[in-house]
């Protein structure tokens, strides 16, 4: 039952847009730029990243099939499956998982094989996938507020930190994610969401240049 509850209290809405400015680290850089979202549920995820509020660098459409890059700075268009993510992933990570972060929700829905912990003042679930494990836990209204996928094998993981939420109607979504990776080097992604909207904007731009180098996997 409380499965079910979580589930019934994920966000989702038809559409979701925002901008966000983000800010990149790792143990040799320090990055910072703009991005744009907009998601239709269970049919694509579009990221548009500016430098300087300006210039477009990148352009990323994120459908079922595949993940699609446009790289305007080395004029190169990348399109990768799913089955290969996994080699990167113990973890089957597909358009479902992505979409579930976009919205602010945990990555993998619970199920009725996970460990429920309440030992603690906030509640825990955690799931096994594959050769990784997914721990979440959650607010008192079921809101997800913290999300670790680890590597059982190789140790490597990736939290996710949700804070200043904003609420619309059922959805209350994050404006502030915080992504951290551990593996051969450490990087922090933080984004701050503003503009928020659960509305369509506009048709999203993916004009891939006949000039580009093809990229494939």
């Amino acid at each position: 039952k409380l499965v079910d509850n979580i589930l019934q209290q994920k966000n989702a809405s038809e559409w979701l847009y925002a901008k966000a400015e983000v800010n990149y680290k790792d143990d040799k850089q320090d990055l910072s730029f703009d991005m744009e979202i907009q998601a239709h549920q269970d049919d694509y995820i579009w990221l548009n990243a500016r430098a300087m509020g300006l210039l477009n660098v990148a352009r990323i459409l994120i459908k079922p099939d595949s993940i699609r890059i446009i790289d305007l700075m080395n004029k190169v268009y990348i399109s990768a499956s799913y089955d290969y993510l996994k080699k990167f992933s113990p973890s089957p990570i597909g358009f479902k998982q992505l979409q579930n972060i976009v919205w602010g929700n945990a990555p993998f829905d619970p199920t009725a094989t996970s460990k429920i912990d309440t030992t603690t003042q906030k509640l825990l679930l955690t799931l096994l996938i594959g050769n990784g494990q997914q721990e979440s836990g959650y607010s008192s209204n079921l809101k997800t507020q913290k999300t670790t996928l680890l590597d059982l094998q190789t140790r490597r993981s990736m939290s996710i930190d949700h804070e200043h939420f904003m609420d619309f109607g059922q959805n209350s979504i994050p404006s502030t994610r915080i992504f951290n990776i551990q593996s051969e080097k450490k990087v922090e992604c933080r984004f701050q969401l503003n503009n928020i909207a659960l509305s369509f904007k506009r048709e999203p731009s993916f004009v891939i240049p006949k000039t580009y180098k093809v990229l494939v996997y």
